[in-house]
């Protein structure tokens, strides 16, 4: 195993995660002497990369939640799942990034390829000036598992998170207008909930 990459890609890990509120250099200072101290008393080298990244963790943690200057938590990493509707997973996710700001990570599970279209919800996205992306939830690493994944219709629970919620939205096929902005406003109210679940402070008033 090539170690040296590893560290890399925890680095780069915990600088996506901490970044708004902790310096690249600082981090990288962090995990050097948490490896350095793991290598010295390692007699097995081969988990040393999952220790270090553990107990950087715990102390970028503690840094930014004890410092006085460091009045604001880690960016919380969430998860819009939505197979069956590509549209609705990104007005979620559009309205995640819209209240939490750089307070939180949002990405949107990728979708089968022949559900992606919702022009009704894109409509009423325009006209709240959401914009929606496709930015795709691909966790890999333990550092890029969510903190929350967040369902939104009956499917498999099979997305890695920290935390689980499904959303009971009822049918979204075929809703007239007037759903839709019915529907607009019980994500919203969703979204803030989910925010103050997580500790995010609300950056603008609502939407809807």
């Amino acid at each position: 195993m090539n170690h040296e990459s590893v560290y890399t890609t925890i680095v780069e890990d915990l600088q996506a995660r901490y970044g708004h509120a902790l310096q690249a250099e600082e981090i990288a200072s962090v995990v050097a002497g948490i490896r350095a101290s793991h290598e010295a008393t390692a007699t097995v080298s081969t988990f040393v990369p999952v220790l270090v990244e553990r107990s950087a963790t715990a102390a970028l943690e503690g840094i930014v939640l004890t410092e006085p200057m460091r009045l604001v938590s880690r960016r919380r990493g969430i998860a819009v799942v939505a197979r069956n509707n590509r549209a609705l997973a990104e007005v979620v996710a559009a309205m995640l990034r819209h209240h939490g700001g750089s307070a939180v990570d949002v990405a949107t599970l990728a979708t089968h390829p022949e559900n992606t279209d919702d022009r009704l919800l894109e409509q009423r996205a325009g006209l709240l000036g959401l914009e929606l992306t496709g930015e795709t939830y691909r966790p890999h690493r333990l550092l890029e598992t969510a903190d929350l994944v967040i369902y939104l219709d009956e499917e498999a629970t099979d997305v890695a998170g920290r935390s689980y919620a499904t959303w009971d939205l009822g049918p979204i096929d075929g809703i007239s207008a007037h759903q839709a902005r019915r529907l607009m406003y019980e994500l919203e109210r969703n979204v803030l909930d989910v925010l103050d679940q997580l500790g995010v402070e609300r950056r603008v008033e609502a939407l809807v």
